[in-house]
């Protein structure tokens, strides 16, 4: 007996849940197989849909990868508003951390870093970074409304400082994650980045009484 497939609903509670199914089994292929050895067709038949249905919403292969990693970015990546600067790098960096320690977290690092000069690939992940891009500078200006950043601090780098050493600590020296080491990352990066108080500069009446 031939195998029965779901069609793809246009709208509704039942339309949505086989998006997910689709967008899940995109990314299970993801993991599996990469990004260049990816096909339409093979993630059809791990979701269980026609590939026509597939098609018919992402009608290429980098549009369906492009919405099944950003669904999962948009999920497991936000940027919160705890109310200090301190807290919502701490915030974020759990995150972070949590994403790149979870198995579809790992299935997309792992096509990131192996594939990274696919063209396809480099437009996916910099529209992932543009979608965050509101968030993340939105809560670099609370900040700053605050008063816990100086005026000229580079937020790009301020960002980089931050991810870079977690991303490398899990995948290139392959170590725990842990609160403390997150603690005493977000405290070393806003070390740099805090605002220094106005050097004190001496007036001409005190040089003179004291004959300089």
């Amino acid at each position: 007996m031939k195998k029965r497939t779901l069609e793809l609903p246009e709208k509704g509670a039942r339309g949505d849940a086989v998006v997910k199914k689709v967008l899940a089994a995109t990314r299970e292929e993801l993991a599996h197989v990469g990004y260049r050895a990816l096909r339409v067709d093979d993630v059809a038949a791990r979701a269980d849909v026609h590939k026509t249905t597939v098609y018919r919403r992402w009608p290429t292969k980098r549009e369906l990868v492009h919405e099944a990693m950003l669904a999962l970015v948009s999920d497991s990546l936000p940027f919160p508003n705890t109310g200090s600067l301190r807290g919502d790098l701490l915030e974020a960096s759990r995150h972070l951390s949590q994403f790149m320690m979870s198995v579809a977290g790992q299935g997309v690092m792992r096509v990131v870093m192996a594939e990274v000069t696919d063209p396809d690939v480099v437009q996916i992940c910099q529209a992932i970074r543009d979608s965050k891009e509101n968030a993340y500078r939105s809560m670099v200006g609370r900040a700053l409304e605050r008063g816990e950043l100086r005026d000229d601090v580079d937020v790009d780098m301020l960002r980089g400082m931050l991810f870079g050493p977690i991303h490398h600590r899990f995948f290139m020296l392959n170590q725990r994650v842990d609160e403390l080491f997150l603690a005493r990352l977000v405290d070393t990066v806003l070390l740099g980045a805090a605002p220094r108080p106005e050097p004190k500069v001496r007036n001409e009446s005190s040089r003179t009484k004291t004959g300089r």
